[in-house]
Order: structure tokens, then sequence, then C-alpha cells
């Protein structure tokens, strides 16, 4: 149906669980047992038909050496993704993304990094067929709130290019 404000719409739940056990690799001085769980809801819909959000918050549950007769330590962590894709003319489009990983969460299994923000933006302008130029700027920080580092780290990385496709002709 034509105008919609939100339509494509679609919810979803992970969930993992893993469990590693340091005598299962051949080389395990210093390594411990663990048991880690990750669930996670994600989030998707389509906007104005201009534009794509996409979002995910985690939570995370870790038990380190779960094989010592203490019992082992349980962290729990937290993660948030959310993105936005957009068309705002036939000739610009762009997006922007934000992702943050607390100190404690862990995945054993997926690919977060723990203890880091990023803010992810990106644009894209298409003059004509030969010609294209594209703007970003990230921000990445480590140290959140619950680290156990005492120095943060923020790189602000800007980018801009431009692009001339040589007609078929030469």
């Amino acid at each position: 149906q034509e105008g919609k404000k939100i339509k494509d719409v679609s919810i979803g739940t992970n969930f993992t669980a893993v469990e590693d056990a340091h005598d299962s690799i051949e080389r395990s001085d210093g390594v411990k047992d663990a048991s880690n769980r990750v669930g996670s809801v994600d989030l998707k819909a389509t906007l104005w038909e201009k534009y794509r959000f996409e979002g995910e918050v985690a939570r995370s549950w870790d038990d380190e050496d779960t094989a010592s007769s203490l019992g082992g330590l349980r962290k729990t962590g937290s993660a948030l993704r959310l993105k936005l894709d957009g068309k705002v003319s036939k000739k610009l489009k762009g997006n922007v993304g934000y992702e943050w990983v607390g100190a404690n969460f862990r995945t054993l299994a997926g690919s977060a990094i723990s203890d880091r923000a990023m803010v992810r933006t990106r644009a894209d302008y298409q003059w004509n067929r030969r010609w294209k130029a594209d703007m970003r700027y990230n921000i990445n920080m480590d140290r959140m709130d619950d680290s156990p580092q005492n120095k943060r780290t923020i790189a602000n990385t800007p980018g801009l290019g431009l692009q001339w496709m040589p007609d078929d002709k030469i």
C-alpha cells in the first residue's frame, strides 16, 4: 500500500550456547573450561519506503573455569547495534550505524569485540553514470563504563572518495 510509514517489519530472537573444555585442545596450558550463552532480539523495518532500520540488543552469560572446585565466576554483559540506511534522492544515499559492546560481553561463537563503541556514517552521491563521490566518518572508542582498563582510546577516521568510470568507447 502506497504511503505506509512502516512496512516489512520482522522481529527475531537468537540464542547460542557454547561449552568449551580445556582438554578439547592440544595445548591447554593456562586455558580454563568455559560456558557461554548469548541471547538477542533483533528488529528490521522499512520506514517511509526510503529507509531501512536494523537493530539488535544482546545479553551474554559467561561462566569461566567451570571445572574449578570454586564453581567459577559468572560475568554478564550487554551489546547494542543500530543501523539506518536511506535513499534521500535518486542521487544521494547514506547510512549511519552505532554499535556498543560492554566490557563484560563475551561470545565464544560470535564476532563481537568486547569493550568498545563505534559510530559509522557514509554518504554516496552520484552526479551521473560516470562520476560518484562518497564521504565517510567513523569514530571508534574503547574503555566503556564497566571496563577494567583505565584509559580510553578514541579514533576518528574521516574519508572522502571520488570515482570516475571512463566511457566504454576509450
